[in-house]
């Protein structure tokens, strides 16, 4: 598997890992395997399937890893026995957006599903590649848990259309110009049309018109909607504002950098806002969570 599709995997774990939990996994001697068998005893899993990759994103911990783990992460103990499917989960889907991120800039994209997490002992997982599976152990004080990826490049994607450019009738757009109407990339369209989220018409092996109507569907809170996230952002309230401190005054009451409290509102850890300027907002409650895991971490 070629090194571009699983350095994102590595930075992603490290970043997601260091972040959260504050712990500094080592990584191990990278190696492939054929066998599917997984050697953690409880993983989460996603598949990668969309425009230009298709394959699967395992993420496997020992338990006593994956307690110390969560143990950080949510500042309370937590032992064998006790549920912890939600943060494997949780994990595995901030470690797969991660990946997700950078191989998008190397014109990759895939939507990144509910994790599937899997517990027990001599269980396999398939991969939907003949690709080998790669596997990246990473260490901590607590144990090992390790990343699996199987992932390939679908070639036909990224072919050129050698075939003239056919103008679209009336209310039909190219992938182009619907792209710039919807506020996304047009790789992104192509992986909606791909997996028929939106609908359209194949006029050659590479070109297709999409109806106008199709835009309605990223108007609301529809899928990949960057329009619709801004204007949920800017209904704030009195009572939100009154509930919240902003990101200057939350990272000095939490001894933080700014740009850390951006990471913990992005990654789901810490519960925050926008108003309609685009300054943050956190809510009080959540210094709480910040001092849990500071104590946690002595």
């Amino acid at each position: 598997m070629n090194v571009e599709y699983i350095n994102p995997f590595i930075n992603a774990t490290l970043n997601v890992i260091t972040t959260m939990a504050g712990i500094n996994p080592v990584l191990g001697r990278p190696h492939a395997k054929r066998s599917t068998s997984v050697q953690g005893d409880i993983s989460g899993i996603i598949g990668l399937d969309g425009h230009g990759i298709k394959g699967v994103c395992v993420v496997s911990f020992e338990i006593p890893c994956i307690c110390y783990i969560l143990s950080k992460i949510l500042g309370e103990k937590i032992v064998p026995g006790q549920d912890m499917n939600d943060g494997v989960g949780e994990i595995t889907n901030m470690i797969s957006g991660g990946a997700k991120a950078e191989l998008s800039q190397k014109g990759f994209f895939f939507d990144v599903a509910v994790p599937t997490v899997v517990e027990g002992n001599n269980y396999s997982i398939g991969h939907m590649t003949a690709s080998p599976i790669i596997v990246l152990p990473f260490k901590i004080d607590a144990g090992e848990f390790y990343i699996e990826a199987s992932v390939s490049k679908i070639e036909e994607d990224f072919a050129k259309d050698v075939q003239p450019e056919v103008k679209p009738a009336a209310g039909m757009l190219t992938v182009t110009e619907f792209a710039k109407k919807a506020g996304m990339a047009p790789v992104k369209v192509k992986s909606f049309l791909k997996n028929n989220f939106i609908t359209g018409k194949k006029v050659s092996d590479k070109q297709w018109h999409i109806p106008v109507a199709e835009l309605s569907k990223f108007s609301g809170k529809g899928r990949g909607a960057k329009s619709t996230a801004v204007k949920q952002q800017i209904l704030v309230t009195k009572e939100m504002l009154n509930d919240a401190f902003s990101l200057k005054e939350f990272a000095a009451k939490t001894s933080m950098k700014q740009t850390k409290v951006k990471s913990f509102i992005k990654s789901g850890f810490l519960s925050g806002f926008q108003d309609s300027s685009g300054n943050w907002f956190i809510k009080k409650n959540e210094v709480e969570k910040i001092r849990n895991r500071s104590r946690s971490n002595r």
